[in-house]
């Protein structure tokens, strides 16, 4: 059941049953996603009951920002995912391309950051036209086994699960640092007025 309340009283003021995760509220909407067998992208409306289906592709990854929700398909089972992306004021599907081992995706200015599946061991980042697809770049592929990316001002930054963080140039894709790092804040750092705040993964 996802209440939501008011911050200031703690008063539900609306709630629906659903099987996802935190959805993401767009212009009063509730955008969430549901993984496995009947899984998808989901849209609910206030003051509507039933949510509206935009995808029939379960998936775990996704993005919301600037109208547009991008997922990404893979999974334990299916590391080569695909990248989709819809419009949620249409409802319809803007773009489609390779996607893969991303436990998150990152969008900033119009941009999005996403890592490609390149075979079983290696990935590669992408930055790439949030509403087109248009790929702007892809930068050599490391090896991974999955990857948070973050956009953080003129950087790109690639968390690796306990192990390292990949530093890209945002401009050209150029891989311009690494930096050892057995960290993980949900496998992958955040930023905020500070920079870049991570935990170790074994604290």
């Amino acid at each position: 059941l996802c209440q939501i309340r008011d911050a200031r009283t703690g008063a539900v003021t609306l709630a629906f049953p659903y099987d996802g995760d935190l959805p993401d509220r767009v212009e009063g909407r509730f955008v969430y996603s549901v993984r496995g067998e009947g899984g998808g992208l989901f849209v609910l409306e206030p003051p509507q009951k039933t949510p509206h289906r935009l995808l029939d592709v379960g998936h775990w990854v996704r993005a919301v920002a600037e109208g547009v929700a991008v997922i990404d398909t893979y999974d334990d089972d299916n590391r080569f995912g695909r990248l989709i992306a819809v419009d949620l004021a249409s409802g319809a599907v803007l773009w489609e391309d390779a996607g893969g081992p991303n436990f998150a995706l990152a969008v900033d200015g119009g941009e999005l950051a996403a890592a490609v599946a390149v075979d079983e061991k290696r990935l590669a980042m992408t930055l790439r036209d949030l509403r087109t697809g248009r790929v702007r770049w892809t930068a050599e592929p490391v090896v991974a086994e999955d990857v948070t990316p973050l956009i953080a001002a003129d950087c790109v930054l690639g968390s690796v699960f306990g192990e390292r963080i990949e530093i890209y140039d945002r401009a050209s894709g150029r891989r311009v640092q690494t930096l050892d790092e057995e960290s993980s804040l949900v496998k992958g750092g955040c930023l905020d007025a500070a920079g870049l705040i991570d935990v170790a993964a074994r604290v």
